[in-house]
């Protein structure tokens, strides 16, 4: 666990729309896992952007899909599918 956390104990922690922009989202899920766990036990509500079927085509029709899916703008989506952990 991070030391910078260690003494706060967590209930609940709540992360929306922050894993698509991580390099190592399972790590991010581990520290979580170990965070609750400290506190002996706890709960995760965790939240994505769903990218369905006519968000897309919009994205498409606009000509904004490379745009739209770059990592190369600062805060940037960088995954785009399952996360294994």
């Amino acid at each position: 666990m991070p030391p910078e956390i260690s003494n706060i104990r967590f209930d609940t922690i709540i992360s929306t729309e922050v894993i698509e922009h991580l390099y190592d989202p399972g790590k991010y899920l581990d520290i979580i896992e170990q965070v609750l766990q400290s506190n002996g036990g706890g709960e995760l509500i965790l939240s994505t952007p769903y990218h369905g079927y006519f968000k897309n085509l919009l994205i498409a029709l606009h000509g904004k899909t490379d745009d739209h899916f770059s990592p190369l703008w600062d805060g940037g989506h960088i995954k785009f599918g399952p996360i294994k952990h």
